[in-house]
């Protein structure tokens, strides 16, 4: 059943990060230079930061909590709640309670959908 089979399921509708790519070329024409991105896979944004696909001057947000695969990349501290932009992929086991009650009073500026399923959101913190 593919997205909807999975929705229907309560499965993940998307997972390995295959729809950041989606969101690159928003966040690099239109984040202010310097903002805070926040991605719940901060991991994938080094990565595209690191091969030139992600503007240098974007600084990703590590969170208080979370851990990186590469510990030597300068990261920024600020939560979801403190970033500039919030990038969050359809990946529902990724919406733990703080999140998913955040993302209940926030409506997205950016999203990639799959026939009206939604894949990823780019959010502002207002």
């Amino acid at each position: 059943g593919g997205a909807y089979g999975a929705k229907f399921l309560h499965l993940e509708t998307t997972y390995w990060c295959e729809t950041y790519p989606e969101v690159l070329s928003y966040l690099n024409t239109h984040a202010e230079r310097g903002a805070v991105v926040w991605a719940e896979c901060l991991d994938v944004l080094v990565y595209y930061q690191l091969h030139g696909l992600l503007r240098q001057d974007l600084q990703i947000a590590l969170g208080p909590d979370a851990r990186s695969a590469f510990p030597d990349f300068r990261l920024n501290p600020s939560t979801f709640k403190e970033a500039d932009y919030v990038v969050i992929q359809n990946r529902q086991s990724g919406f733990y309670t703080a999140l998913r009650t955040w993302m209940q009073t926030q409506k997205p500026i950016y999203g990639v959908k799959y026939r009206k399923l939604n894949l990823i959101s780019v959010y502002a913190p207002q």
